[in-house]
């Protein structure tokens, strides 16, 4: 019974920061799992499609996002010509979680933590903005997230 309660109180104590943000959270997961799916498909030769372009053709990306990318990208190129910064900028990693995201919390507003599905250790930061009447991504990864904000890799 003590294992129930310690349970619910777990769960009830993550409802209000997953129903905070039902719009948010909801934008973050599509983006990034198109991002995954964009992903599998370079690797799967489908695809040789640059992140630049994927990012400028996908309307959920704010100009922010598009802006940041490049930006940091280019910084990682000129350190190292052929690695850049060694992981995916998105992400915050070199792998990704096969199975795709699932919402894990909101921590605070405009910020959207997302963990891999069947691997709840991976997680990443996804920031929304609202522009105009439009909520778009405006950080994931390392890109327009504080680093106080990144998530932590386990």
């Amino acid at each position: 019974m003590q294992r129930f309660l310690s349970a619910l109180a777990c769960s009830l104590a993550l409802l209000p920061a997953q129903a905070a943000c039902p719009e948010e959270a909801a934008l973050a997961l599509r983006f990034m799992q198109g991002y995954l799916a964009y992903n599998d498909a370079v690797f799967l030769g489908s695809s040789s499609q640059p992140v630049e372009a994927w990012l400028d053709a996908n309307p959920l990306a704010s100009p922010g996002l598009r802006k940041a990318y490049r930006a940091k990208q280019a910084e990682g190129l000129q350190r190292d010509p052929e690695l850049g910064w060694g992981f995916d900028l998105l992400l915050d990693a070199q792998d990704y979680p096969e199975q795709g995201f699932e919402l894990r919390r909101c921590p605070a507003p405009g910020y959207v933590e997302l963990q891999g599905r069947g691997w709840p250790e991976f997680s990443v930061t996804v920031k929304t903005v609202r522009l105009g009447k439009a909520l778009r991504i405006d950080g994931a990864g390392v890109l327009n997230i504080p680093p106080a904000r990144r998530a932590r890799q386990h």
